[in-house]
């Protein structure tokens, strides 16, 4: 009789993270989260998900999320520094 059938080893549940103690780079947002976040139309970013200049997480066929922090990067290289005020 084999009795290793009937043991189960035992495992921890994975750590859930809420958004407010998240690490940045795991929190994911919906495509129309990421477009309210960056100020910009749903369809625009779409867009740029297409042409992969907004990385996505793909949970399924079509259901996809954007990592935070991908926007975050996102803005910081497209940042265009002031210019010093002339006197």
């Amino acid at each position: 009789m084999n009795t290793n059938r009937n043991i189960r080893a035992k495992a921890t549940p994975p750590a859930t993270a809420t958004p407010a103690t998240a690490p940045a780079n795991r929190i994911l947002l919906t495509v129309p989260e990421a477009a309210e976040r960056l100020g910009i139309a749903e369809k625009t970013t779409w867009s740029w998900i297409y042409k992969r200049r907004l990385p996505i997480v793909r949970l399924s066929g079509r259901c996809v999320r954007v990592p935070s922090d991908a926007i975050d990067r996102l803005i910081e290289e497209s940042m265009v520094p002031a210019k010093a005020s002339v006197q």
